[in-house]
């Protein structure tokens, strides 16, 4: 009894299954569990491949009739679209359907970018050629009258105008470098500070400061809000 011929194996040797147009391909021939010495044909739809011998096949440039490019899609890694300057960006280039490993190129306005490879693409300090103004800050006080009675609630706001997207607040008193702590008496409560019983020592300006992102960035300071607190008198008769 004749036996049994080995088990041809057939592999493809990129590393990947997805193969796009001009990407070098390898297909190995291999037999299961036997060493002997082969003669090799290869074929194609059932037609033999002419000076085609050996174990591997190599096609140097894959057709695109065989193949279809993938999608790239750009997203920006921030979390939000309106940047500012100084600003630190981050864009990523993703292949849809696609875990293959690539080599990437960045270009901006048609012209590549040097030095610059990886799926991602970080700009440390946006240009303010490439972006809008800086965000403007508004402080506000409730109630709104000029002067602050001692014992009375009173709540300063602060937001970023014509943007409320992730920010994070900094409250400071008469000088912009001290954040504010919480207190018995006042609280900040992200984009709100609630003095809950005004007290003369309550009194002197106000700044605010937004920030956003991992690698925080600030917002400019903008004119202190300055808040005035009077001791309540009474006359007896």
């Amino acid at each position: 009894m004749s036996p049994a011929l080995p088990k041809a194996v057939l592999s493809l040797h990129s590393g990947w299954t997805e193969i796009f147009s001009s990407e070098k391909v390898t297909l190995r021939c291999d037999f299961q569990g036997s060493s002997s010495q082969w003669d090799y044909k290869w074929f194609k739809n059932g037609q033999e491949l002419p000076n085609r011998n050996g174990d591997t096949l190599t096609i140097h440039s894959a057709t695109q009739s065989d193949t279809a490019l993938p999608k790239a899609v750009l997203s920006l890694q921030s979390g939000w679209t309106e940047i500012f300057p100084s600003e630190k960006v981050t864009l990523r280039c993703d292949f849809q359907g696609s875990s293959s490993q690539w080599d990437y190129k960045w270009f901006k306005n048609g012209q590549e970018l040097v030095n610059r490879n990886g799926d991602t693409l970080t700009i440390h300090s946006a240009a303010q050629s490439d972006t809008g103004s800086t965000p403007s800050i508004a402080m506000r006080k409730n109630p709104s009258t000029r002067e602050i009675y001692t014992g009375e609630t009173v709540t300063l706001s602060c937001t970023v105008e014509g943007s409320s997207t992730d920010w994070h607040y900094c409250w400071y008193k008469d000088t912009p470098e001290s954040v504010l702590p919480n207190t018995e008496s006042s609280r900040t409560t992200g984009s709100s500070y609630t003095i809950s019983s005004a007290a003369l020592s309550h009194g002197g300006q106000y700044w605010c400061q937004a920030g956003r992102g991992s690698d925080p960035f600030y917002t400019n300071f903008r004119e202190p809000l300055n808040l005035k607190i009077t001791g309540n008198f009474f006359t007896l008769f």
